[in-house]
């Protein structure tokens, strides 16, 4: 393993799990983000269209996303029970990212709305030396906020590092062999949104934490 950190951030003394990054790769940078603990009674709902609840949208357990070195971007349900569906290019078939080595400046990946606190959780204790500790008692007050999630080229110098009450952005370096991670957090001025469910034909109110995927330099 050549990278593994989870970021954790503060609320009332709690920490609360926002996710994993980790570069699994051997002779190539291969990136994994992890969301959730599928051992704490959380789920993934994988909408394959954006805004609308289908009948064969996948519920599981547990969810990664995986970045490829080649460019190549996935969604990934290991335990589902479909195995035509445990993989996923939310880009369409064939169709891949820029490819690691050739980010230049920066690659957004993924924008993260938290309005639930309480669905940020882990069930084992996340040790010190993995772990990336956010602590910020203004920002961090129970309401809803959202983050955007790109990497970096470690010689591109357009981010700074803030921790304020109204956002933070903080770095996290070495992520690969030319990449840093870069996280930029705001405060949301909404509570939820709704969802088409066509299984029951109306709009639904959810405040489930949503990952929606940026789309950048596709190819």
């Amino acid at each position: 393993m050549k990278y593994k950190n989870n970021i954790v951030f503060q609320f009332e003394g709690n920490e609360y799990f926002l996710f994993q990054i980790l570069n699994f790769g051997n002779k190539t940078d291969e990136l994994k983000f992890i969301f959730n603990d599928g051992k704490f009674n959380t789920a993934i709902i994988y909408n394959k269209d954006t805004g609308i609840q289908k009948f064969d949208d996948v519920l599981s357990k547990f969810g990664e996303s995986t970045y490829h070195s080649d460019g190549s971007f996935f969604y990934k349900f290991p335990n589902f029970y479909l195995k035509k569906e445990q993989y996923s290019n939310p880009h369409g078939e064939g169709t891949r990212r820029t490819p690691l080595g050739k980010i230049f400046e920066d690659e957004p990946l993924f924008h993260y709305e938290v309005f639930r606190y309480q669905l940020c959780r882990k069930k084992k204790t996340i040790s010190t030396n993995e772990k990336y500790l956010i602590q910020n008692d203004i920002f961090f007050d129970g309401n809803p906020f959202a983050c955007v999630i790109m990497l970096i080229n470690k010689n591109y110098s357009f981010y700074e590092t803030y921790n304020q009450p109204h956002g933070i952005f903080i770095r996290l370096l070495n992520i690969a062999e030319n990449l840093d991670l870069g996280i930029a957090f705001g405060k949301l001025s909404y509570k939820g949104y709704t969802i088409f469910d066509e299984s029951l034909e109306r709009n639904l109110f959810s405040d489930n934490n949503r990952i929606q995927i940026i789309e950048k330099d596709i190819k």
